[in-house]
């Protein structure tokens, strides 16, 4: 039985879910969050597990389940989960051929990796460069320096297609700690990054970082 009343006790319920999700314990973590939405709906503390539910029916092939559950957590703010289900929307609508969705989709994602990334209290606080049309895209350009796993970031351009059902790129410019144990200054590598993939563009070698022009 799960107290729904108390915010930190669906949150207690909800820790071995993350826990077996992160351990890739797929069933177990299924069940779990089915348990904790069966028990609670949406009372507070729920976000968690619609997120891990929405994430775990998109690898069942489940899309309509996965769409639907993504619904029920907020996608305005820079969290971990925010952005999992906020991406698991967009490859779900993707998935069932709903244009209508899937740019409802990719537009909120949009905003809320360019709100993390330039929030003035934010971990970032980068600077929101503008944006332009690239082909059959609008790019959004953001420069400020931030961790990214063992990588710093420097500018990063959001690609979001002007069709709907083609998936949202970022483009990111990079240096890496592995240049740096190599002795291999002002080596900046510009990566594209989709959900299924991750390429190595270009090698740019500079005495200073490669500005946004």
């Amino acid at each position: 039985p799960i107290d729904c009343q108390s915010r930190e006790a669906v949150l207690d319920a909800t820790r071995p879910v993350l826990a077996a999700w992160n351990a890739q314990k797929w069933e177990e973590a299924k069940s779990g969050a089915d348990a904790v939405i069966a028990a609670c709906g949406k009372a507070e503390g729920t976000e968690a597990a619609y997120a891990l539910g929405s994430d775990l029916a998109y690898r069942d092939g489940d899309f309509a389940s996965a769409l639907n559950l993504a619904q029920n957590v907020p996608r305005h703010g820079p969290s971990p989960l925010a952005r999992l289900a906020g991406l698991t929307a967009v490859q779900s609508a993707i998935a069932l051929g709903d244009a209508e969705a899937a740019e409802r989709e990719t537009l909120a994602v949009s905003a809320a990796i360019v709100a993390a990334l330039t929030v003035p209290d934010g971990p970032v606080r980068g600077r929101m460069l503008g944006g332009f049309a690239a082909g059959e895209n609008m790019v959004i350009a953001v420069e400020g320096d931030y961790k990214n796993g063992p990588f710093v970031r420097h500018l990063t351009f959001i690609v979001v297609p002007r069709e709907p059902l083609k998936p949202l790129r970022t483009l990111m410019l990079t240096t890496s700690p592995a240049s740096a144990m190599m002795d291999l200054e002002g080596v900046y590598a510009f990566d594209e990054y989709a959900c299924d993939r991750h390429v190595l563009l270009d090698i740019i070698q500079s005495d200073h970082q490669p500005t946004y022009d």
